[in-house]
């Protein structure tokens, strides 16, 4: 039997996160937060820290890496996500090549 998966990119994902909790901010990662939505992430993981991250402007909060830490925290949800480090060291980015990636 064959199974297909949906095409993605686990690097382009990683680094469109990491870009959004090191500079959500910027008017490049405000249009790709615009384009994007949690289903477009491959990983249940990645979909809860979009989701979380989008909550956070949502609710004018600040976006860095202790927000959205503690955020996913406080929801259960860090260590299912791969905890404090996974979310560090996703914060190295390339918004506008990875962008393309995730929403084709």
């Amino acid at each position: 039997m064959i199974i297909n998966n949906p095409p993605y990119n686990l690097d382009a994902e990683q680094s469109l996160l990491g870009a959004f909790i090191t500079d959500v901010n910027s008017q490049q990662c405000r249009e790709a937060m615009d384009m994007l939505n949690e289903d477009m992430f491959y990983l249940h993981g990645h979909k809860t820290i979009f989701k979380t991250i989008k909550r956070l402007v949502n609710e004018n909060q600040n976006v860095n890496l202790i927000t959205v830490t503690e955020a996913l925290e406080a929801n259960h949800e860090l260590e299912n996500v791969g905890g404090f480090v996974y979310c560090a060291e996703i914060t190295n980015s390339n918004i506008s090549h990875n962008l393309s990636i995730v929403t084709s």
